[in-house]
């Protein structure tokens, strides 16, 4: 099974248009990526400003070895002190996801 990332650029585009999520999904050889240089600008720009309302918080890089994203990220949220990461890896039913901020609190995890 193949697994597909959640960004907020595919959030958008499917709210733009189901057609255009699905095509970038499971035929991005015919999406039209006019545009992605500046989502992945923005995303990146997003990202900085997260950092700096967060400070004292983990970045989870390994943006090429997703498994190794994920076991970080399960590390930090397995322990028990309260955390703050950034960029934090998820998988769930072939759905990939990095979240901006991901907050570890006595009441659980916040996105």
């Amino acid at each position: 099974m193949r697994t597909h990332g959640l960004s907020k650029s595919r959030i958008m585009a499917g709210i733009q248009c189901p057609k255009r999520l699905y095509l970038q999904t499971h035929q991005p050889e015919l999406a039209d990526d006019s545009g992605s240089e500046y989502a992945v600008a923005m995303g990146n720009a997003v990202g900085e400003v997260a950092q700096t309302l967060h400070p004292g918080g983990v970045l989870i890089e390994h943006v090429d070895d997703l498994t190794r994203a994920l076991k970080e990220t399960e590390k930090y949220i397995s322990g028990d002190k309260h955390r703050i990461l950034f960029e934090g890896a998820f998988k769930h039913d072939g759905v990939l996801i990095r979240a901006d901020v991901l907050t570890k609190t006595p009441d659980g995890l916040r996105l």
